[in-house]
C-alpha cells in the first residue's frame, strides 16, 4: 500500500476463536488483502477506507457460517491493517468479510496451515 491518509497506521493484534452464525453477498468494491496466505502464525488484513462509519471484521468458514467477529470499530477514511494471531483458528479455508451497518464492502479468502 502506497502513501496514508492523515499520516497514521492503526495495527491491531488478536487471537481468533470460534462461534458460527452467516454471510452475506458482497455489494460493493473494495481495495483490500490478506497476507501471507496460506497463513502459519499470524495474518495481516490490509483495506481502505472510504467514509467514516462502524466496521466490522468477521471471519468465515467454507460453509458461510461466522467463525469468529475479529474487529468492530467506527473508523475514518484512511488505510489501516490489522495483524491477528490464528489462535486455536483450526488449518483450512476462510473468508474475512469487511462491513458497515449499510453493506459489505469486502470478501478476502483467507487460508491457514
Amino acid at each position: 500500500m502506497s502513501g496514508q491518509l492523515n499520516n497514521t497506521w492503526k495495527t491491531w493484534i488478536a487471537e481468533v476463536g470460534g462461534g458460527p452464525t452467516g454471510v452475506e453477498d458482497l455489494s460493493g468494491p473494495s481495495n483490500t488483502s490478506v497476507y501471507p496466505s496460506p497463513a502459519l502464525d499470524m495474518f495481516t488484513l490490509a483495506y481502505t477506507v472510504t467514509d467514516r462509519a462502524k466496521h466490522t471484521i468477521m471471519l468465515h468458514d467454507t460453509q458461510g457460517r461466522a467463525v469468529k467477529q475479529l474487529f468492530q470499530e467506527t473508523q475514518n477514511p484512511g488505510e489501516y491493517r490489522l495483524s491477528f494471531n490464528r489462535g486455536q483458528l483450526a488449518a483450512g479455508q476462510y473468508t474475512l468479510t469487511i462491513r458497515t451497518p449499510e453493506k459489505i464492502i469486502a470478501h478476502e479468502n483467507l487460508v491457514v496451515q
